[in-house]
């Protein structure tokens, strides 16, 4: 699942979380996929699908802000976000990641996709692989995602991977949690 990293760099800690940062920042790939760390020369690339807490950043100005704020929320060990590349191109595919910090053990996932590149299953085995990592890796116990309940495409994919319904929230949204 990961690579160019130790072995023991995240080792399972008998039930300790073994949150962000971390030294090497992890990389992860599956078959045609990469997913790395957002750097400031793909913002521009994905300045449309740059969102932060809910809130889209509509202009490349606004686009750099998130992608700072993002920045320090990693380092301050709050999110871990991954750019979705492409393994034999390097096209910028979407994003996706761990977001709302880590309380209890808890990682509350992410992601968008660049609109050309919706139905093709790409986010489906980038979320597994993201899922894996986080229990496996930084021992979380509990992984969630919380969408709309309009949101057809995120509740089919949330489906698809092993993710169920458990909660019906305030403003039309749905809590879903995995027990694959």
């Amino acid at each position: 699942m990961s690579e160019n990293l130790p072995e023991d760099l995240f080792a399972n800690n008998a039930g300790q979380t073994n949150l962000p940062p971390y030294d090497t920042f992890p990389v992860l790939s599956f078959e045609n996929l990469v997913l790395r760390r957002l750097t400031h020369d793909d913002v521009a690339t994905i300045q449309p699908i740059i969102y932060y807490n809910g809130k889209q950043a509509k202009t490349l100005q606004k686009a750099i802000e998130v992608f700072h704020k993002i920045e320090k929320d990693y380092q301050n060990g709050e999110t871990l976000n991954w750019l979705i590349t492409d393994k034999k191109t390097g096209a910028l595919l979407g994003t996706c990641g761990y977001y709302r910090k880590f309380d209890d053990a808890t990682g509350e996932i992410g992601c968008v996709l660049m609109p050309e590149q919706e139905g093709k299953g790409i986010m489906r085995k980038a979320l597994r692989l993201v899922v894996e990592f986080g229990l496996e890796k930084m021992n979380l116990q509990r992984i969630i995602a919380i969408t709309r309940t309009t949101n057809k495409r995120a509740l089919k994919l949330l489906h698809a991977i092993d993710f169920v319904e458990v909660a019906d929230l305030e403003d039309d949204k749905i809590a879903y949690e995995y027990f694959g």
